[in-house]
């Protein structure tokens, strides 16, 4: 790159329009020419740019104000500087505009795009590009170095600058290439001033310095040489005898006109970025390095009469003619410049061939050749080099490419290559797509000349899915961290068409958590025309997108490529690629930059702080290649669709060769400054709403001026302005179709800002011609679309009525927020607006926040080192005088689970002269007074040595150690357990490592301190949640398919206990809820005593369940226990836990293992002498009833216990036995009422041969029973005579879980209040506590609304299309009302918004009744979903001063709700 030096420097400046945003004078048309007259403006005379200002003006560029004035310190936008870009360039490619903020009625809308076309702007993460906003001068510098065209410098440039630091790091590269370039200098030498606005003066001075010469606006060239930049952009141009000791663009304002040079030499590059097949000639000429760029249309360049260049790189289709004499050192043909042609009457030396489809003299050659053409020969191949590819994103071949290759499949064999891609054979889809994927619809396919992967989609029925397609991926055989990976492509386009490139976690979301949490990357996604869409239907087929998914809850962030106008990515085929580097993502297409990201964050679910950056895109990914159909984006096909196909050329991935040299950005999230700044200024009263009395006029549409009126989702209406007697202008807004969705009508208006730690209130007058409801919100605009202010419902009436709400913004500052009104979905009457107010007021105060335990149940925060900008979030390291030590977190990758290890390693070089001397803490624990506490922590040491572990309540002698606190570590990594039992406590308390009095490294991981739960008590039953566990070694919990919790990870050597308590001595039978995938997987159940002896261990084959999410219950054979504690230990491998069950057992003798029948009794029921021959033995440990005649009816002959059964309503019972008979015969298992009218609550007719079989029944009751009976029925059934036995044994009735696995953990309470919260918006109001297993709740006061008072259980898992079941029983020791309330909370960045799905109110009596409420979840899937009791004010029945009794609390999901 030449290197031109200024002896004159700018203070500093970027390039920047010149038009005044306030009353521009606009310069001429560009057709126009330019005045030759001097231009002098008053404000000029004097002033250090007046040169320059008078150069540019003289030219057409720039222009004054209307009062003859420039206005030189005027600042600069960002709509004005690519205006004033596309004035000196021309460029010339247009098409709709990529940003939401860029509207087609703007005047700078064409400069825009055609700025966007040719790869100058890319605007914001959220799609934004921000017209009106000043340029800073670190973007106009990125800016010029684009439209200029040059490359990358390092930063050393800028270090000497006093304010380097305040660069941003996308900016630092640009701003030292010009430096280096020498155009730019601090004012002083010693500052630039990245973030200041730029000035129309500052501009123009910069640009005289880079343009020396621009045709024909600077007049005629008098010298034989120009010292600086040449630009030709006007067709027809003929440059000759001229030495160029610069670059030479000639741009796309030569359009398909002609540029003819003579006798010229051009020291520095020459651009190709215009002219046509008529071409670009050069007679005479000397060039360096040449770059044909034009896109879309072919160039045709030609060297005559002995001209020469050293290098020519052609990146898009081009026509390169060389005559007799002429010399190219190097041509290199890039991989996007399909189908160019050289014609060669010259030499070229070498010649490298990146794309097919390349003729040279006529004759094909192939991609990836190395060519020597001496003049006057034919085609010869050289000597091949070995493979490689050049960055598609390097402006200079010339220059070594950073990236090297290291996995590749060029598709050139006959099969897919089973070393590197999985091809799937599955039904599991996302996004409700509509494609069963099939190994079939994956193959190798000739297309031309070359072997190319085709996905195709089919019209066809497989497995109950209407189509088929093809999905591969690379997991564990192409895996990932950074990294550029290239895919080029063609893809289809028709409706219902959903092709993508994207990559997922190779961790399979271990490491971060669930989706969205654990990251994705979408290289490219393309959905063909949405039938719901038509008037964008040609635009789709021509863009792609390219996005990141992540964070808790889901962010994400997006931009798209647009093809030009008459191409599809159907066309042909195009290079789709992503530069994955640490802190920093690019997408690129055929090596044009769209989109660019460095700010994003995830945090696991219900923590307290977000992992480190560049979490989650700091581990290996997978590539994954498919092509979806329908789905959420798309939509479905057209009704006639038969095929479509997806074609891969190649995919290639590569490795940054100085991945060690690039800066660390660990903890170093960024955050875009420009975000900080306001769009636009609120009114003079604070109001941030303009127009907000409706009294500022209407667009062309009749739309209010600055308001917005959208229509979605079969919504439709429109907004007018109308005279309102009372209140003057109004805003009517006329509903003719509500749609589907509150936001199928919305009337807008953006860009508010929101800033961080700051509060707004939000205010409008409103009615309606019939009472109905309208939400409102300030939120997000686009991105996650969050509500920052919630969700606001207001109940309009007919008459006018003021609403207001207020809100604290907690989230980070927002200058592109949207004020909302949503009108759709509940009602079509019409609605009225006006005097619409967002103003900033005080912080509203808010309650301290007590810390609450992480979601699995861990006090300790960040116990795996993974969160903060050190990963040492929480941690302090505390260090006595003259003690040395040092922490710091490691952060190694696993490689058999592809997962990144962190440990904390603690480095003591001085460790005092007590354990106290260095020490690791954490404060802020809240503990409770009277519990026991479990710490568990990995831990190791450089050599055997003790340290000490403590936990301080805050009170002197507050906490006892079971064993003591001294752990001995050796060098080999060991799990470390201590139980902690708290006399006495303060809120704050501290969990410390005492790491002193030695010396060396000490490595600490999984730290976790777990309050022990009440074991739960067995009575009837007793139902543990697999998260409920009392201690785990090796195991993880997931998203459970049945809404709770799972443990995963079962493997040889990991378990989980779960204590209980038994208070009767008897028979009980053990049930445990699983999944798995695998044929051989085994659970192991063991029964321990207090003392973790074994009572019994019993192994159960578990086998494939038929899915991850797929669950059976096990029963384990029956325990004879003793009175006392026991410890439920799972342990196998390959099964997944959601709950486990115990049941005592309500047959008595049920197994004969003592060879009698007591429990047991015969009734004879007819006088039959078959049937009073009858009798009962127990032998071989069976019951045997030996039948000389069934009688007459099947109640003649019954054998049933003695004892009764008490049964409750609501709860679900198991009745089961094995059976035979010596004859075929039938028989009847019956759960009745004792006495008349002997009520069947469950009534089982089972056929009966000579081998044993077993039965089973579950049956849920609909009454309380307290004399129940369990018999079987053995009179006459069927044809049967004969005399005849019938044999039974395992006989057993137990209370089991619903066959609907309650969502609800500890619903029955029998785990004291473990899981249930309250919350009180007055202090002391609301108390609750277990009273004999039922849940109390005392209310003093009620305050005003009814959720001021609630009792809620919060982290059931709630699945959008759902609908659920919630019954419980409840009282009150004085009648009144209770609001049941279900849906979910936000957490505090969001202001707690509550996203509900219904609500019931019900009258409470002094009895128990039983309630029930049905609802649907039509919003959205949560796995922190929560139910609500509320006891609040509640119109009509808010008394106060009593108690609440609430028990048996079942939540099932009754499925999903078809359409």
């Amino acid at each position: 790159m030449y290197r031109k030096v200024c002896s004159t420097l700018l203070s500093f400046s970027l390039v920047v329009p010149f038009f005044s945003s306030a009353a521009p004078v606009l310069a001429a048309s560009a057709e126009e020419k330019p005045s030759s007259m001097a231009v002098n403006f008053e404000d000029m005379n004097g002033h250090w740019a007046n040169l320059a200002v008078a150069k540019f003006a003289q030219a057409g560029i720039v222009t004054g104000y209307e009062d003859q004035e420039f206005h030189p310190d005027e600042p600069v936008t960002r709509a004005e500087f690519v205006t004033f870009l596309n004035r000196v360039f021309r460029y010339e490619s247009d098409g709709p505009s990529l940003f939401t903020d860029v509207k087609p009625s703007d005047w700078y809308k064409e400069a825009v795009s055609k700025a966007t076309n040719a790869g100058l702007i890319q605007g914001y993460p959220d799609g934004r590009f921000i017209p009106n906003e000043r340029i800073q001068r670190q973007d106009a510098v990125l800016l010029l170095t684009r439209a200029f065209q040059i490359s990358n410098s390092t930063n050393d440039s800028i270090l000497r600058f006093h304010d380097a630091a305040e660069i941003d790091d996308y900016a630092k590269s640009a701003m030292s290439s010009l430096i280096s370039e020498g155009y730019l200098t601090g004012g002083d030498g010693q500052n630039l001033q990245p973030k200041r606005a730029m000035t129309r003066a500052e501009t123009v001075e910069l640009l005289g310095r880079m343009i020396a010469w621009m045709s024909p606006d600077f007049g005629d060239i008098t010298t034989k040489e120009i010292k600086g930049n040449v630009i030709i952009n006007r067709p027809g141009t003929t440059l000759q005898d001229v030495k160029i000791d610069g670059n030479l663009f000639v741009t796309e304002g030569v359009g398909e006109g002609e540029a003819t040079f003579s006798n010229i030499t051009v020291a520095g590059d020459t651009f190709i970025n215009g002219g046509g097949t008529h071409s670009v000639i050069f007679n005479k000429s000397n060039l360096s390095h040449v770059v044909l760029n034009k896109k879309n249309k072919l160039v045709r360049f030609a060297l005559n009469d002995n001209s020469s260049a050293k290098f020519i790189e052609v990146n898009h289709p081009s026509i390169v003619e060389l005559s007799s004499g002429t010399t190219v050192k190097e041509l290199h043909i890039g991989e996007s410049a399909y189908g160019s042609k050289i014609v060669n009457k010259g030499t070229i030396v070498h010649m490298k061939v990146g794309a097919a489809g390349v003729t040279v003299n006529d004759k094909p050659v192939s991609k990836g050749d190395d060519l020597n053409l001496p003049e006057d020969s034919g085609v010869k191949p050289s000597t091949p080099t070995s493979s490689s590819s050049n960055s598609s994103n390097s402006s200079s071949s010339s220059q070594e490419s950073p990236w090297q290759l290291i996995w590749n499949d060029e598709f050139n064999g006959n099969t897919i290559d089973s070393s590197k891609w999985n091809v799937q054979d599955t039904g599991t889809v996302y996004n409700n797509e509509l494609e069963y994927y099939s190994p079939n619809n994956a193959s190798i396919e000739k297309d031309g000349n070359e072997n190319v992967l085709v996905l195709e989609a089919k019209k066809e029925s497989h497995s109950g899915r209407d189509y088929t397609s093809g999905k591969l991926t690379s997991q564990m055989k192409g895996d990932w961290t950074y990294g550029k990976f290239e895919v080029r492509a063609k893809l289809p386009i028709q409706q219902g068409m959903w092709p993508a490139i994207w990559m997922m976690p190779t961790d399979e979301l271990k490491q971060y958590g669930p989706w969205p949490g654990s990251g994705e990357i979408d290289m490219m996604e393309l959905t063909g025309p949405v039938a719901s869409d038509p008037a964008n239907a040609d635009v789709y087929p021509r863009k792609v997108q390219g996005t990141i998914h992540y964070g808790n809850p889901h962010e994400q962030q997006y931009n798209h490529y647009l093809l030009p106008q008459g191409q599809t990515f159907a066309d042909d085929y195009h290079v789709f690629s992503v530069e994955w580097l640490p802190g920093k993502i690019s997408w690129f297409v055929d090596g044009h930059k769209f989109h660019e990201t460095s700010d994003w964050g995830s945090r696991g679910d219900g923590q307290a702080e977000n992992y480190t950056y560049p979490a989650p895109f700091d581990r290996p990914f997978y590539m994954i290649l498919n092509l979806a159909v329908g789905g959420d984006m798309p939509g479905n096909p057209k009704g006639d669709f038969k095929s479509d196909k997806m074609y891969v050329d190649y995919v290639r991935a590569y490795k940054y060769k100085d991945l060690d040299k690039l800066p660390d950005v660990t903890g170093k999230r960024p955050e875009s400054s420009s975000l900080n700044l306001p769009q636009r200024d609120p009114m003079l009263d604070g109001n941030q709403i303009w127009n907000n009395k409706f009294d500022g006029g209407i667009d062309d549409n009749g739309v209010p001026h600055k308001w917005q009126f959208l229509k979605n989702v079969n919504g439709d209406g429109n907004v007018s302005i109308v005279q309102d007697p009372v209140k003057g202008n109004a805003a009517k807004v006329t509903v003719t179709n509500a749609g589907d969705q509150l936001y199928s009508i919305q009337l807008t208006q953006m860009p508010l800002m929101l800033e961080q730690g700051k509060a707004y209130k939000v205010t409008y007058d409103a009615k309606a011609d019939a009472p109905r409801s309208i939400m409102s919100k300030v939120s997000q605009y686009q991105g996650s679309w969050t509500p920052y202010s919630g969700e606001v419902t207001g109940q309009l009436t007919d008459q006018w009525q003021t609403y207001e709400y207020s809100f604290n913004m907690k989230s980070k500052t927002d200058n592109n927020t949207r004020f909302e009104f949503n009108l759709g979905k509940t009602s079509t009457a019409n609605v009225y607006f006006t005097n619409v107010r967002v103003v900033e007021i005080p912080w509203i105060p808010e309650p301290p926040k007590v810390r609450q335990p992480l979601s699995d149940g861990n006090l300790v925060f960040n116990g795996g080192f993974d969160q903060g900008s050190d990963r040492m979030a929480f941690w302090n390291i505390t260090k006595a005088v003259g003690a040395v030590a040092a922490a710091s977190v490691s952060n190694d990758l696993v490689p058999s689970t592809y997962m990144m290890d962190r440990k904390l390693n603690v480095t003591t070089a001085n460790g005092g002269t007590t354990p106290e001397s260095v020490y690791l803490s954490q404060s802020g624990l809240v503990l409770s007074k009277g519990a026991t506490y479990t710490l568990t922590f990995d831990a190791k040491a450089d050599h055997n040595r003790s340290i000490a572990v403590g936990l301080d309540s805050g009170v002197s002698g507050g906490v006892t150690y079971t064993g003591g606190p001294t752990v001995n570590l050796t060098d080999a990594m060991n799990t470390y357990t201590k139980h902690f039992t708290v006399n006495d406590t303060q809120t704050d308390s501290n969990l410390k490592f005492l790491l002193g009095g030695d010396t060396g490294t000490i490595v600490l991981d999984n730290v976790r301190l777990i309050k022990r739960n009440d074991s739960p008590t067995v009575n009837d039953y007793v139902h543990i949640p697999a998260d409920q566990y009392w201690e785990t070694r090796g195991t993880t919990l997931e998203a459970s398919g049945e809404g709770a919790k799972d443990l995963t990870g079962m493997a040889p050597g990991n378990y989980t206990d779960y204590k209980i308590s038994i208070v009767q001595p008897g028979r009980y039978v053990p049930s445990v809820r699983v999944s798995s995938v695998k044929d051989d997987s085994v659970l192991n159940f063991t029964v321990l005593d207090e003392s973790l002896h074994a009572v019994k261990t019993i192994a159960v084959a578990v086998g494939n369940t038929g899915g991850r999410q797929s669950y059976t219950t096990i029963y384990i054979e029956q325990l004879d226990l003793q009175a006392g504690t026991y410890y439920l230990r799972l342990a196998g491998q390959d099964y997944s836990t959601v709950w486990i069950g115990f049941s005592r057992e309500m047959i008595q003798n049920g197994d004969f293992s003592n060879n009698d029948t007591s429990g047991w009794t015969l009734m004879k029921n007819s006088a039959d002498a078959g049937v009073q021959s009858t009798a009962i033995s127990a032998a071989n440990g069976e019951l045997s009833v030996d039948i000389d005649g069934p009688g007459a009816n099947e109640y003649d002959i019954q054998v049933k216990q003695t004892a009764n059964k008490a049964l409750a309503n609501g709860k679900t019972y198991r009745f089961s036995f094995d059976a035979s008979a010596s004859v075929s015969r039938d028989m009847k298992g019956i759960v009745q009422l004792k006495e008349a009218p002997y009520t069947p609550y469950m009534d089982q007719r089972v056929s009966l041969t000579g081998n044993k079989q077993h039965f089973e029944k579950v049956f849920t009751m609909t009454a309380d029973v307290p004399d129940a009976v369990a018999l079987f029925s053995l009179g006459k059934l069927g044809e049967i005579s004969v005399t005849h036995s019938v044999y039974l044994d395992n006989v057993s009735l137990v209370q089991v879980m619903s066959q609907k696995a309650n969502l609800i953990p500890n619903g029955d309470f029998a785990s004291g209040l473990t899981g249930w919260t309250l919350f009180s918006q007055d202090s002391g109001q609301l108390a609750i506590s277990n009273d004999n297993g039922s849940l109390r709740a005392d209310v003093g006061t009620v305050g005003t609304e009814s959720w001021q008072r609630q009792v809620y259980y919060e982290g059931v898992g709630y699945k959008n299309g759902n609908q659920y079941t919630l019954s419980f029983k409840a009282h009150s020791t004085t009648p009144r009302k209770m609001n049941i309330s279900v849906g979910w909370s936000d957490d505090a960045a969001h202001n707690y918004a509550w996203h509900g799905y219904g609500s019931k109110i019900i009258d409470l009596g002094t009895t128990d009744q039983t309630y029930s409420f049905t609802f649907i979840d039509d919003k959205d899937t949560t796995d922190k979903g929560r139910v609500s009791f509320e006891l609040g004010n509640i119109a009509g029945g808010n008394a106060g001063d009593l108690s609440v009794f609430i028990d048996d609390i079942i939540l099932v999901n009754d499925g999903a709700i078809t359409p």
